[in-house]
């Protein structure tokens, strides 16, 4: 009895198919209900009983429908009857359609079909056309379209908008054709300010994020480049009129973001430049790297710029040196230390200083709060004499603070379970108190860095991957890559892979995706 209940369901079934293959067939040929018949099918999913061949007979019209023709054929069609769809597709003269043809290109078997198609394409006078063709470049690493691409992102008509500038560098350094190192670098200096217009804007972060991808490779064109040993570049200079300082500047950034301790001789170079920023710029170098060998430097540099500023008069050149001072501190804060350490305690239990009467208060608060994230627990009665120093309430309620975040690395001093307990912010938390419970989450990621060994350094990678770099919290997630960069080694590589996949599925991150990549080509250049 089952059994031929089983058999009438089967039969039922298999009619019902045919039946609705059949609804589709006459839906498909009625173009009144075309659109309701496709949206019916998509709706029914991959196993729907559709006639591709005539699906295939529509496309080839090249209607309003086609856009919708086409996602039914990605939907129901074998990996050949996609294939084929595509190659139908990208000869379209609807927009939508080739736009749709585009970011499924990838379906053609045949790479030099693809790159064909792709090439041709960039040439396109609809700039949305454009726009997805370069980037599928990148996407599918097309070696063949290098020269092309470069035209690209070194065209500073105002006839391009910025954004195809843009595309450009980041698809070149998706691709990785070393021979587009020297124009990324020229890509550092496009920049557009066209007047009534909306293109305006800089292609520098593109471009160092793409150099960032070549790691070493980059490193010596960026180095021949700033040392004027570069005779492509040099012309490039002239013919653009560029200053002298923000060459300087912008190499320099992208040197100490992708350099390891091996920059360390020009970031002590060039933190004597003539220019403030450029200056600055090395000394944070040095304390991002944690140079530890610069250590000493920096505080000779400190002393010398403590004792020169009370021979000064003009408020500009003091203020100068203030921030200087402010930017040492920051630096030893991060590489850290017993002589760090000790020059900064010392700082912070210092009187704030006064110049021709005039008090830099900054540069005491300054220390303390930046010292805070990478002091140990035996620097907690330094803060702790600093907060009983602190007279005016302002001054007092935030020693206070911080001293209560101090108080995680005095609990958890060399446990690793302890610091990762931080990681798990209490719900409903509101104002001060929320203020305060993140500032020691942050205290507790970055004093995991000194965990570099054995089962204690594996919990703290694991726990940065899983509670800490998803983080809706951009200091939390700034945190993370710290410590994650001080510990991380190419093991870690497909664990950062993950994180990547799972933040690009998060809108809320989309923005943190470029400093993800970042971090996972300097741990493949380690």
């Amino acid at each position: 009895m089952n059994r031929l209940i089983f058999i009438i369901m089967l039969i039922f079934l298999f009619l019902n198919v045919n039946i609705i293959a059949g609804e589709y067939a006459s839906g498909l040929r009625n173009s009144e209900t075309l659109e309701k018949t496709l949206n019916e099918i998509l709706e029914f999913g991959e196993d729907a009983d559709v006639d591709v061949k005539l699906l295939m007979s529509l496309l080839k019209k090249d209607d309003k429908s086609s856009p919708l023709v086409f996602k039914v054929i990605m939907t129901v069609g074998s990996d050949i009857e996609i294939a084929s769809a595509v190659k139908i597709a990208v000869k379209s003269k609807n927009k939508d359609l080739l736009l749709l043809s585009l970011k499924t290109i990838e379906n053609l078997g045949d790479k030099n079909e693809q790159a064909d198609i792709i090439i041709a394409l960039m040439n396109s006078k609809d700039k949305k056309i454009k726009e997805q063709a370069i980037i599928m470049t990148g996407k599918l690493k097309i070696k063949k379209s290098v020269d092309k691409l470069i035209v690209i992102l070194l065209d500073s008509y105002v006839t391009q908008d910025i954004f195809l500038n843009k595309l450009a560098a980041k698809s070149l350094g998706e691709i990785g054709d070393t021979k587009a190192i020297p124009a990324l670098i020229k890509g550092l200096f496009v920049i557009k300010k066209f007047k009534g217009t909306n293109n305006n804007g800089s292609v520098f972060t593109y471009a160092k994020n793409a150099l960032i991808k070549f790691g070493n490779a980059s490193l010596k064109e960026l180095i021949d480049t700033l040392n004027e040993n570069s005779d492509d570049f040099n012309s490039f200079v002239k013919e653009q009129r560029l200053k002298k300082t923000d060459i300087k500047f912008n190499l320099i950034v992208v040197i100490s973001e992708l350099g390891g301790k091996s920059v360390y001789p020009i970031l002590k170079e060039y933190m004597n430049y003539e220019d403030l920023g450029v200056r600055v710029l090395a000394i944070s170098g040095m304390g991002n790297l944690g140079i530890y060998k610069s250590v000493s430097v920096l505080i000779k540099k400190y002393n010398k710029l403590k004792k020169q500023v009370f021979k000064l008069k003009n408020d500009v050149k003091i203020r100068q040196i203030v921030e200087e001072l402010i930017k040492i501190n920051e630096a030893l804060a991060k590489i850290g230390g017993k002589k760090a350490d000790k020059h900064i305690s010392k700082e912070i239990l210092a009187k704030p200083l006064k110049v021709n009467a005039v008090k830099y208060n900054d540069l005491k608060d300054d220390t303390i709060a930046s010292f805070l994230n990478f002091a140990s627990y035996k620097y907690y009665y330094v803060y702790k004499k600093a907060y009983k120093q602190a007279k005016e309430q302002n001054r007092k309620k935030a020693n206070l603070k911080y001293l209560k975040t101090m108080e995680v690395s005095r609990r958890c001093k060399n446990k690793v379970k302890c610091y990762i307990k931080y990681l798990d912010l209490k719900e409903g938390l509101q104002g001060d108190k929320k203020e305060l419970a993140i500032m020691q989450k942050e205290k507790a990621i970055y004093m995991m860095a000194i965990f570099r060994k054995g089962k204690s350094r594996k919990l703290v990678i694991d726990s940065i991957f899983e509670k800490v770099l998803l983080d809706y919290s951009p200091s939390i997630r700034n945190a993370g890559i710290f410590t994650f960069l001080r510990i991380g080694n190419k093991s870690d590589i497909k664990g950062m892979e993950t994180v990547i996949k799972k933040a690009l599925k998060d809108k809320r991150l989309k923005r943190e995706i470029s400093l993800y990549e970042n971090t996972l080509a300097k741990l493949k250049n380690k």
